[in-house]
């Protein structure tokens, strides 16, 4: 994210062939207090991948790179950056997008 907290997996959203989906939410602070945002602003979409030799993490590079060109466009989640992490002495490569709970754009008009 644009401030660099610490992210927290908080649930699993879903399983894809190059990754897996969580939602995740800033790690909560003593000294983090905001009275002018919601928590759902807060939330965001984390896609992981494993850096490992199957390269799938080189996919999720792209889709990055793709959806930052796309960037602005209404229809399009937005991807706010990446990162790598370590978790239980496995490393990913992390997507951290736009989190859209009920769709986005013009998807949501043919529900």
């Amino acid at each position: 994210m644009a401030d660099d907290k610490k992210l927290v997996k908080c649930r699993l959203l879903g399983r894809g062939s190059y990754g897996t989906v969580y939602l995740a939410a800033p790690q909560p602070s003593l000294t983090n207090y905001s009275t002018t945002s919601t928590a759902s602003s807060q939330l965001v979409a984390v896609k992981s991948a494993y850096l490992d030799r199957n390269k799938h993490f080189l996919s999720l590079q792209v889709e990055g790179h793709l959806l930052y060109e796309l960037r602005g466009c209404p229809e399009i989640i937005t991807c706010f950056g990446d990162d790598f992490s370590t978790e239980n002495g496995t490393d990913f490569y992390n997507l951290l997008l736009e989190f859209a709970p009920e769709g986005r754009g013009i998807a949501r008009n043919y529900k």
